[in-house]
């Protein structure tokens, strides 16, 4: 508290004195005392994030893997529930092919070409993932960048303000411009001290980001390709299983899927119901 208390009074007095160039050393400090906040901060927070969506990813991958092998009926229903990374890029590729299984959509769209525009929305889902994984670390990339400039601008103006003291007094001992290199070579350390650390955390947490990203990639294409694939082959033995991928986007989209699931069901059991007819009919 006392020393920043004695800092902002170093800002009045200088401000009061018309001291720009040291004014301009402490801010210059002030701008690294906030940069190192905020790196740590983000560096804290995308610590835990990365960890705990790891720790998500793995266990539930695993639970959908052992349900798919159990042949459960429950698995597209609970990828569309679940919030593990993999999971919501899949969970893009199931919307669309919900929204292209309704009866306006199917007319002009063929099996083959749905299930490749799924393939691409889960491509895009894995976009958004890379991005929900690596926000802030710009931010700390820009501080670690940055942060030694700004030190070497401290310094710059530390030792222009030495200067001004000796065209001002005349003398040139060391004690009439220690004080003004000292603070100097402090906004030079400052910068240092805040840009080594920022640089180090940079470089680990992307590491850490793309060996995440490589996992959920690699469970979203193995999920999104045995659901994509067992829609294709309901299609190809003329099942009318549709439902399957609705049922999965409905848990988490209920309403804009709840109608095309309806009007699906509504059209199967007129199906059902006009065969059932038809064939009473040519027995009698």
């Amino acid at each position: 508290m006392n020393w920043l208390l004695n800092h902002l009074s170093a800002h009045a007095t200088a401000l009061q004195n018309g001291d720009l160039v040291r004014l301009g050393v402490l801010i210059a400090a002030d701008v690294l005392i906030i940069f190192s906040i905020t790196s740590l901060s983000i560096v804290i927070e995308r610590a835990l994030g990365l960890s705990r969506a790891r720790k998500l990813e793995e266990s539930e991958y695993a639970l959908l893997r052992d349900a798919w092998r159990q042949n459960s009926p429950l698995v597209a229903q609970r990828v569309g529930q679940s919030e593990a990374p993999s999971a919501r890029a899949v969970r893009s590729g199931l919307e669309l092919m919900g929204d292209l299984q309704s009866p306006s959509a199917r007319a002009g769209t063929s099996d083959s070409t749905a299930r490749e525009l799924a393939r691409e929305a889960v491509a895009q889902g894995l976009d958004v993932e890379s991005a929900r994984l690596s926000r802030n670390l710009p931010i700390l990339g820009t501080v670690a960048s940055t942060a030694p400039y700004i030190g070497l601008f401290g310094t710059v103006l530390g030792i222009l303000s030495a200067f001004a003291r000796i065209a001002a007094t005349g003398q040139t001992g060391a004690s009439a411009v220690a004080a003004p290199i000292a603070e100097a070579l402090t906004a030079t350390g400052l910068g240092l001290g805040v840009a080594i650390p920022a640089v180090m955390a940079y470089n680990l947490l992307t590491g850490r980001v793309s060996d995440l990203m490589l996992r959920v990639e690699t469970h979203a294409l193995d999920l999104s390709a045995r659901l994509i694939g067992a829609q294709g082959q309901a299609h190809g033995n003329g099942s009318g299983s549709a439902p399957l991928i609705p049922a999965a986007a409905a848990a988490s989209v209920a309403a804009p899927l709840a109608a095309p699931a309806a009007e699906l069901a509504q059209g199967a059991e007129g199906a059902a119901s006009t065969s059932g007819s038809g064939g009473a009919g040519h027995a009698g």
